[in-house]
């Protein structure tokens, strides 16, 4: 028998809290009420890094995927409502920083942000590259295990992240569609939100582009052509991403073979993971998983 919502842990819960920033983790399984009722966004505009694939629909507007190669935008008490997409509902972690830092920051790049600093998003969604996704995995594993507390360091290091996933993101973000959006833009909006929905669901399949191209009703030159106009990047760059997200992940696990792990993932082999991992992240995976586990350690002596 499952649980009834009042004896249902938080699904939100924070690992740092301060003045101007927080920071937390969400876990909200299929069988949690969040998924039959519309969720406002805290009192402070927030960014977040997806790690399982969900379909997020802020109200009045199309539905995104986020996905671990996305970074997602909320406007202070943002109405929105999820839908799963897989079996681990939505797991995320979040960065809610004070408004006037937020606006500070996205009218650095945006100069049509809006005036409120309550709401300075005009994009709903922007791109997480692989160094931008391992910057914020040390620095939420640093909080959570305590390791970090100092009011300084953590406002600085999440300052210093907020600037790069805005900078980052208004290169190829998806902004809420202006009344007058030509209606073939809108199409091409929902074909690369479908393609991602299909790599982020099955990311160790090995993809083909005849077999994208079926399974979303387009030729595979339209999808080619589409995907990078509007994301910016081409199809087999998102998945290598997505890929090497969930590898970035899993190195966290003490126990992960990396030979089983990269063919989990759809690489041809062992090498070709390594490959991969390296020029992303500028170092193989083995070191990383060593560096992480040593960390484990001295915060365990450390009494974290």
């Amino acid at each position: 028998m499952k649980p009834g919502p009042e004896t249902l842990p938080p699904a939100s819960r924070p690992v740092y809290e301060g003045r101007r920033v927080s920071i937390g983790m969400f876990r909200c399984p299929p069988h949690y009420p969040h998924w039959t009722r519309p969720s406002e966004a805290e009192q402070r505009p927030f960014f977040v890094f997806p790690r399982v694939p969900v379909q997020i629909t802020h109200v009045g507007e199309r539905p995104l995927v986020a996905d671990a190669a996305r970074v997602m935008f909320y406007n202070r008490a943002q109405i929105y409502t999820r839908r799963a997409l897989c079996e681990r509902g939505d797991e995320c972690e979040w960065f809610a920083v004070e408004p006037a830092a937020m606006h500070e920051a996205v009218t650095e790049f945006d100069a049509f942000a809006p005036d409120d600093p309550m709401r300075p998003f005009r994009l709903r969604c922007g791109q997480s590259d692989a160094r931008m996704y391992l910057r914020q995995r040390r620095l939420f594993n640093l909080l959570r295990s305590g390791a970090a507390n100092e009011s300084l360091a953590v406002e600085e290091a999440v300052f210093g992240l907020m600037r790069g996933v805005i900078a980052l993101s208004y290169g190829f973000g998806v902004a809420a569609p202006a009344g007058d959006m030509r209606r073939a833009a809108s199409t091409h909006e929902e074909l690369v939100e479908a393609i991602r929905a299909l790599l982020a669901t099955q990311p160790g399949l090995r993809w083909t582009l005849d077999e994208i191209a079926s399974r979303v009703g387009r030729s595979p030159y339209h999808i080619c052509r589409v995907f990078r106009e509007r994301s910016g990047s081409t199809i087999h760059a998102c998945l290598t991403q997505l890929r090497l997200h969930l590898a970035l992940e899993a190195l966290e696990r003490p126990d992960t073979d990396l030979a089983s792990l990269a063919l989990e993932l759809g690489f041809s082999n062992h090498a070709h993971f390594t490959s991969a991992f390296r020029r992303a992240f500028g170092v193989c995976p083995s070191s990383l998983r060593g560096r992480i586990g040593a960390a484990r350690r001295r915060a365990a002596r450390a009494g974290f």
